[in-house]
């Protein structure tokens, strides 16, 4: 995961992009989380619309569904960056809450 941020950062920076380093008040990073939500939005909408023509038309759009799917995670990264997130913390934290929300789903073995 590391790697995927780190490749992130540098591209971002390379283009002045990396405004999630910058922002240091409340209301700049506020400012800059409605920004991402709406590209991020923006995207799983081009992702949903995909799905909708491969339903409708029955076809298979694998490629573009992979990039429209891709540059939403790649939004999520760049709020999670906003944040301040450690992914990998945030992530098995959660984890840990859902595995006892949801203990009584668990398939006996």
């Amino acid at each position: 995961m590391q790697e995927i941020i780190d490749h992130l950062l540098k591209f971002d920076k390379e283009r002045n992009w990396n405004d999630y380093e910058k922002v240091k008040t409340r209301e700049e990073k506020i400012d800059l989380l409605y920004k991402q939500i709406v590209h991020t939005i923006g995207e799983l909408g081009e992702f949903a619309n995909l799905v909708k023509k491969c339903k409708r038309d029955n076809e298979w759009h694998i490629e573009q569904l992979k990039e429209e799917i891709t540059d939403t995670f790649i939004f999520l990264l760049k709020i999670s960056m906003t944040l301040d997130m450690d992914l990998k913390e945030e992530f098995f934290k959660k984890m840990k809450l859902n595995e006892e929300r949801f203990k009584h789903f668990k398939i006996n073995e």
